[in-house]
């Protein structure tokens, strides 16, 4: 039995629509519901600040998340754009500070659509380099999660520039922690032909997946998370599987600009290894 369809377009589509036509997609993917069978396209030169949370299928019907149309893949960006001139602050000699709203994190800097990327320093005192930046939140999150209470700033940035960031760069996006990462998906799920970029932390993210297919999907601009500041640890994977993942598929995906892995199997339990009688991962 074949499944339904829904359309997705980001830019012009409408959440009053039930996305079932190409004519009428649905502007969010998060008004549909898709059943095991179904498939979710979004439209090919779109950009999502969004994640994609892939909602489970089962053994005998996978849900597949893909794109429709022409042109680049559809993107899910994990960052914020700051690149707005009126919105750069000089307070000291070279030394800018964004003074629009950050309520997330920032975990790498990238500059004229990733051309080049910003040197993060640990303290303020050390911006020395056109580029280099450094945020009082560093590692904050990081530290909730090991449940460390110490409270650090966030939201503040400031990049070393000679004049005006925002003139100098084409471009400048903060790639956040966000919800640390841009793309899950529990089991029996496909994804592929679409983008994932400047993320602070991880691209694809979940523990104890099973039957996932990763296939022809780009990953650029990933990690740079502080973990560890006192140590200097820094980290962030485009493909990483956590505590035991069994029939498992990446295949022709491209890895641009990543911090830590391309594709990882990782974990704190017992099934963290990959080739485990519970565990089979393909990567070509």
């Amino acid at each position: 039995m074949t499944g339904k369809t829904y359309y997705v377009d980001s830019h012009n589509g409408a959440n009053s629509n039930d996305g079932l036509k190409e004519t009428a997609p649905v502007g969010d993917y998060r008004m549909i519901d898709p059943q095991a069978g179904d498939t979710v396209l979004f439209k090919r030169n779109t950009i999502m600040r969004d994640t994609l949370d892939a909602k489970s299928g089962t053994s005998k019907a996978k849900i597949t998340y893909g794109a429709y149309g022409n042109g680049n893949k559809p993107a899910f960006y994990g960052s914020l754009n700051v690149s707005d001139k009126k919105d750069w602050i000089e307070r000291a000699q070279g030394i800018w500070e964004y003074s629009g709203s950050i309520d997330d994190e920032v975990c790498n800097i990238i500059y004229n659509n990733g051309e080049s990327y910003g040197t993060m320093r640990w303290a303020i005192e050390d911006l020395s380099e056109t580029g280099d930046w450094f945020s009082p939140g560093i590692g904050k999150n990081s530290k909730k999660e090991r449940n460390i209470t110490e409270d650090n700033e966030k939201g503040a940035v400031y990049i070393c520039s000679p004049f005006n960031p925002g003139i100098l760069f084409t471009s400048i996006e903060c790639a956040l922690w966000g919800s640390r990462k841009l793309v899950s998906g529990k089991e029996h799920i496909v994804i592929k032909d679409l983008r994932f970029q400047n993320s602070g932390v991880h691209g694809y993210h979940e523990t104890g997946a099973s039957d996932v297919i990763i296939r022809n999907c780009e990953f650029a601009n990933i990690g740079g998370a502080v973990w560890d500041g006192c140590i200097r640890v820094r980290f962030g994977s485009a493909v990483e599987f956590w505590d035991g993942a069994n029939d498992i598929l990446v295949e022709d995906c491209q890895f641009r600009e990543i911090y830590d892995a391309g594709v990882t199997h990782q974990g704190g339990g017992i099934k963290m290894c990959p080739n485990g009688s519970d565990s089979a991962v393909i990567f070509s």
